[in-house]
């Protein structure tokens, strides 16, 4: 199913407007080394409340059922970076 002629414009059926760029774009799309602006209305996070809990065990089981998902899937990739065996 495509867009019909009936469609709104922008081809979206759900009509939904489009987002407008909030302002005029950087000359490098590329650059990534400014922080991006802040958002307003949005508080930045205290990081120093953030609490980090480990609480997994110190061994994982694996069954050989994934074992097998994982040879199938990553096999090649796994003798490429490990070597043959």
């Amino acid at each position: 199913m495509g867009c019909s002629e009936n469609s709104p414009a922008g081809g979206y059926a759900g009509g939904m407007p489009r987002s407008r760029i909030p302002g005029p774009l950087p000359d490098d799309l590329h650059d990534y080394l400014r922080p991006p602006a802040p958002r307003p209305g949005r508080r930045q996070a205290d990081e120093t409340l953030w609490v980090v809990t480990d609480d997994w065990p110190a061994h994982i089981p694996i069954s050989e059922a994934e074992v097998a998902v994982f040879e199938a899937w990553f096999g090649d990739f796994f003798d490429k970076l490990l070597g043959h065996r």
